[in-house]
Order: C-alpha cells, then structure tokens, then sequence
C-alpha cells in the first residue's frame, strides 16, 4: 500500500471509530440493573417511595429509551433550578440521578435525558 492510500484507509478506520462511540453514547442504557423500588428525594427528605414494579421498569425503560443530549459544562448543568432526587434501588445495587423539578428531565454528568416526567412537574405545585 502506498502513503496516500494508508492515510485514506487510516482516516476512514477513525471516522468509523469515531461515529460509533457517538452512536453508542446516544443508545446506552443510562439505568442498568434490576431494581425493585423507586425513593423519590427532595432536599434530603423522602417524597415517594415507588415500589410497584411494573412503574419501577416503566420509568427505568423511559430513561433508557427517551432521546437526550450531550453537555459538557462542568458541574451539574441546572444548580439553579429546585431538583429532586431519583433513587434507585435493587437487592446490590444503588443508582442515584437528578431530575429539575421544572423540567421533568432527567439530568446526569454529561447527559440530559428528555423524559418529561409529568409526576416529578407536578410536584412543583
């Protein structure tokens, strides 16, 4: 092979490359586990605890499945905004996001999942 043609080849394996670490970060599960309850959390206090599973999986499926957008802003994207907290918990494990009450979105370190959460709103009334 000569020069050109190995530049050709070794820029097109790093666009391949490239394109699927976004198609992945776009399609991962955000929540992975089997959890069995939901404790919902404002200001350190419980709100809810949600124990039903069938709602524990739909809400689980929702965050997972529901489009989202990158941010790289350093902190958490909305400190001004009154938030909650979404606990998950399973018989080992733990999983911890937040959600602005006002959106209804669910918020991680660099992800902000379109869920409109109608229940999480409500409590802002």
């Amino acid at each position: 092979m000569n020069k050109k043609k190995w530049i050709g080849f070794s820029g097109i394996i790093l666009i391949l490359f490239v394109f699927s670490i976004i198609l992945w970060g776009y399609n991962h599960n955000i929540i992975n586990g089997d959890y069995s309850k939901i404790t919902i959390m404002k200001d350190g206090n419980v709100i809810e605890i949600i124990d039903d599973q069938k709602e524990v999986n739909l809400i689980v499926d929702q965050i997972n499945n529901s489009p989202r957008s990158f941010h790289t802003e350093g902190g958490w994207k909305y400190d001004y905004l009154e938030h909650v907290i979404l606990s998950f918990e399973g018989d080992e494990e733990k999983h911890l996001v937040g959600v602005p009450i006002k959106l209804g979105n669910v918020v991680t370190k660099y992800w902000e999942i379109e869920t409109e959460f109608d229940f999480i709103k409500e409590m802002a009334n």
